[in-house]
């Protein structure tokens, strides 16, 4: 009888983890987006020795260039490695989306359809990319957390706390707006101790647990000698935040309503509304309440928090799409079948059922099958490279964010501290000039004359900087060119034997 039940619950869990991998696997063997090229770039550039945020800067936390940086170590240093590395994140995303939907409907049929929804809408290119971004890393901390929370608060077991507050902790070192999940986990623990003494002991040890994170990786910043950089990091995330569109703050918030309630094919308006419908009826059910107010806490503090800047990149709101999935599924699930219990026993699994079918016919998750997440792309510039510069690592200096990838894809290293110039480098610093890392980049690539340079003709031109432009094309000729498809190529120059001109 034992092998029976664990065979009925491992069943479900094994399939819910082979759709996922056939669903993701089709995300990552497109062309890899800008910025997670950028992410693993950077991380083989640390691999080669150079220091984060001193050597080579970016404006993100240090936490997905370390996450990459372990998975070309464990995998070699190509994209398929960190697709890969990736993967493994997808599919725990996977398990605490099912554990948490089981959680909430207590009936495991309901929380496998749920999370068939769940993979359908959240493993889709106008919600998750072409994956290895910032949020869905930081993302999968916050719903560990909340999952492992829960859990202590069932079993009083305290290394589920500790580790609800670390994995808090870890988030915010991805992306800092999820600094906000944990606010109403702790108010949660807040009220508690008021209300009995004796739990002052587990507000305190989560917020020791909430520290752990940042005490360990910034004494490890200060050490590899990073620190100076990341206050550049942070310095530049707070001016991100308040002056990257000049916006009234309610225009920012509807703005966010849009991305935030309807990613992808699916309308905002039928999400939004079912949303609304699972806040209340997990709020109204005494078994489901406590749950349902961290969670809409958690969701709303997350609008907020991801809507600050006023802009709307799809990737921002992955971070929150699968509290979203989760509380409009539940409760579209709880709110049914609450009707008519007895009458209608089996709607717990058939109008979900429906709801699945609907979604299924909107995003047709079949168009995009693919077994593995590898890229399989033949790629003219990597072969010549291969067959000519044998050398690794090579000489390469970037012009264009959207291409990025190129600097692991080639095993290329930049000299350049901003290695792939971009505008959000650019902004104004009290007592210098307006776009000063611009012609800081011009001084480091003349006194540094790389050996290649590749260059993306999607944008009209190389560093949207004409004299940088022109002194590149007077002493670099094109040697290949690689057609991505959709309008989308990228060059490589390779320096002129003959003498440089100025």
């Amino acid at each position: 009888m034992k092998y029976r039940e664990i065979l009925n619950k491992a069943i479900p869990v094994l399939l819910l983890l082979a759709f996922t991998w056939v669903r993701a696997s089709s995300m990552f063997g497109r062309l890899t987006d800008p910025d997670p090229g950028l992410f693993e770039a950077f991380a083989y550039h640390l691999q080669q020795g150079k220091i984060l945020y001193a050597d080579i800067w970016d404006h993100k936390p240090p936490g997905i260039f370390y996450l990459n940086l372990g998975f070309i170590q464990l995998f070699g240093a190509t994209e398929d490695a960190i697709s890969y590395g990736s993967m493994f994140f997808c599919l725990l995303q996977t398990l605490v989306a099912f554990y948490l939907l089981k959680r909430i409907s207590n009936h495991i049929p309901t929380a496998f359809v749920g999370t068939l929804i769940f993979i359908i809408c959240y493993y889709s290119y106008p919600v998750f990319g072409s994956g290895n971004y910032t949020e869905q890393y930081g993302v999968l901390c916050t719903s560990a957390a909340l999952l492992w929370f829960l859990k202590f608060r069932e079993s009083q077991n305290k290394w589920y706390l500790w580790a609800s507050g670390a994995a808090f902790g870890i988030s915010i070192w991805f992306k800092e707006p999820f600094l906000v999940s944990a606010v109403p986990v702790g108010l949660a623990l807040f009220y508690f101790a008021i209300r009995d003494k004796k739990q002052w002991i587990f507000l305190f040890q989560f917020c020791i647990a909430f520290a752990l994170p940042a005490l360990i990786i910034s004494n490890t910043l200060a050490f590899t000698g990073s620190w100076l950089g990341y206050k550049e990091h942070l310095l530049h995330s707070k001016q991100y935040a308040i002056q990257s569109q000049w916006l009234p703050f309610h225009i920012k918030m509807r703005g966010n309503f849009e991305s935030f309630f309807g990613p992808g094919e699916l309308n905002q308006y039928p999400i939004f509304i079912m949303w609304l419908v699972g806040c209340f009826v997990l709020i109204y059910q005494k078994r489901t309440r406590f749950i349902g107010i961290l969670m809409v806490g958690q969701q709303l503090l997350d609008y907020l928090g991801t809507g600050i800047s006023g802009n709307r990149f799809f990737h921002y709101y992955m971070q929150s799409f699968p509290l979203t999935i989760i509380i409009f599924f539940s409760g579209f699930s709880e709110f049914i079948t609450s009707i008519k219990p007895k009458i209608l026993p089996m709607a717990k699994v058939l109008l979900p059922l429906i709801l699945l079918m609907y979604i299924v016919k909107v995003q047709k998750p079949w168009m995009e099958e693919k077994w593995t997440p590898n890229k399989n792309f033949k790629d003219p510039i990597v072969e010549y490279l291969n067959n000519n510069e044998f050398t690794t690592p090579r000489s390469i200096a970037m012009g264009g964010k959207d291409i990025g990838f190129y600097l692991l894809r080639a095993r290329g290293i930049s000299e350049i501290r901003y290695a792939v110039p971009y505008p959000y480098h650019w902004i104004k610093i009290p007592g210098k000039k307006e776009k000063y890392k611009m012609y800081e980049h011009e001084t480091e690539f003349k006194n540094w004359m790389p050996e290649y340079v590749i260059y993306s003709g999607t944008f009209a031109e190389m560093y949207n900087d004409i004299a940088l432009d022109s002194f590149v094309l007077k002493n670099y000729s094109e040697v290949a060119m690689t057609e991505f498809g959709g309008g989308a190529n990228a060059h490589l120059l390779k320096k002129n034997v003959a003498q440089i001109e100025q």
